[in-house]
């Protein structure tokens, strides 16, 4: 079921037993990067290449999907989440209120998303990230790439059944490790040991994680 007031960019795809809610958007296009050579009346946007969103997929109220991108079955998107350009969700994961998903992510199966997640990120099956994952925003961009900084930086990787808590930091090209939990608050800077509780600024291991979330070995 669509909603009538939501806006599905052709040649997006959405499966007829799947939900969009009302003012959600699937397929939106990409911004041309400004030159300074442009005028005011030069399209500001590329024609959308659509996005796909895939059967018993919940898109709620006022959702963005990007050109490019994947929503694949019995994913939840609660209201106001955006997921950007060529990311892919898959099976089951979950992505709550308000989130931000950005540019080629990948969330895999069961996730549980609810923070900010920068381009480039990789998050594994059954993962929880609550916090914030981001580049480390001090390289240049290759020349001739969109200015934004950080961008050709490696991302963080999360990796299956890790917990990101509620405002961690996870910050550049470091991994998650399976099952490793980064404790509320925390600032990671570096790679997270599996089966490993981090806290603190910056974190450090503690001792083992929590035992819901050690993964069986």
């Amino acid at each position: 079921m669509i909603e009538q007031s939501a806006v599905i960019y052709s040649p997006s795809t959405v499966a007829d037993n799947a939900y969009v809610g009302h003012f959600s958007i699937v397929g939106h296009p990409r911004r041309i990067p400004p030159r300074s050579d442009a005028t005011t009346d030069r399209i500001p946007w590329e024609a959308s290449t659509g996005a796909h969103v895939a059967h018993h997929a919940v898109i709620s109220s006022y959702c963005q999907i990007d050109d490019g991108s994947v929503i694949e079955a019995a994913v939840w998107m609660g209201s106001r989440c955006r997921v950007g350009h060529e990311s892919r969700i898959r099976t089951g994961a979950q992505l709550y209120y308000s989130c931000q998903v950005y540019d080629r992510v990948d969330v895999g199966e069961g996730a549980v998303v609810a923070g900010f997640v920068c381009n480039d990120v990789r998050i594994g099956q059954k993962a929880q990230v609550f916090g914030t994952l981001v580049h480390r925003l001090v390289d240049a961009p290759p020349e001739g790439a969109d200015p934004h900084p950080g961008e050709s930086e490696p991302a963080p990787v999360v990796e299956e059944q890790a917990v990101v808590g509620v405002g961690a930091v996870v910050i550049g090209g470091v991994t998650v490790g399976r099952g490793a939990y980064i404790a509320a608050g925390a600032v990671l800077t570096k790679d997270a040991e599996p089966n490993t509780l981090y806290r603190g600024v910056p974190a450090t291991a503690v001792g083992p994680a929590p035992s819901p979330f050690r993964r069986p070995t």
